[in-house]
């Protein structure tokens, strides 16, 4: 356990970095929805396999249920430590990035709107009532409060945070581990 605790800060700290370079690279990098998931996926999955690879030297076998195990409280640990992180970059360290993220969020939405309503053949009227609305709805909403992303996280920690370490931990565990639990059964 102390090894996934140890391992959910370096995991923390990637993924601090992670963030920091893609805003310093360009903010809007922070926006894009594959660059920010792609980048999390490859951080998580390293810190879940190199986890794992530690825990080997430890624990023999390694199971299934101790893989899942670990990299379930690694994946907690440090996605909590780096929501508390967006919300102090968000929030003080910069906070236009709100503003620019709800802009992003409109534009996707008024481009898939039009889409939407081309599709189903909407009038004119019935599609500009219908952007207004998204409008207003996005705007009176702030994506970056503590509780709507303590509410992402809690998500988070299904996808891609228990997805991940099942798939992970069904790839690292022991050969050995599957026999003794069949003969044990």
């Amino acid at each position: 356990m102390k090894t996934a605790i140890k391992f959910g800060v370096y995991y923390f700290i990637a993924s601090a970095l992670a963030t920091l370079i893609q805003y310093l690279i360009n903010p809007e990098l922070l926006f894009r929805p594959i660059v920010s998931l792609v980048v999390s996926l490859l951080v998580v999955a390293t810190f879940m396999i190199l986890l794992l690879k530690e825990e080997k030297k430890v624990v023999q076998p390694l199971t299934f249920g101790e893989g899942i195990k670990n990299t379930m409280v690694m994946y907690i640990i440090g996605s909590f430590f780096s929501i508390i992180f967006a919300y102090v970059l968000y929030n003080f360290i910069d906070p236009s990035l709100i503003e620019r993220s709800i802009e992003f969020a409109q534009e996707i939405a008024r481009s898939t709107a039009e889409r939407v309503a081309e599709i189903g053949g909407l009038s004119e009227v019935d599609k500009v009532e219908m952007l207004e609305e998204m409008e207003k709805q996005q705007v009176d909403s702030n994506p970056f409060t503590l509780s709507a992303l303590l509410l992402s996280w809690a998500i988070n920690i299904i996808f891609p945070g228990l997805v991940l370490s099942l798939i992970i931990s069904a790839i690292m565990k022991d050969k050995k581990s599957d026999q003794e639990e069949s003969l044990s059964s």
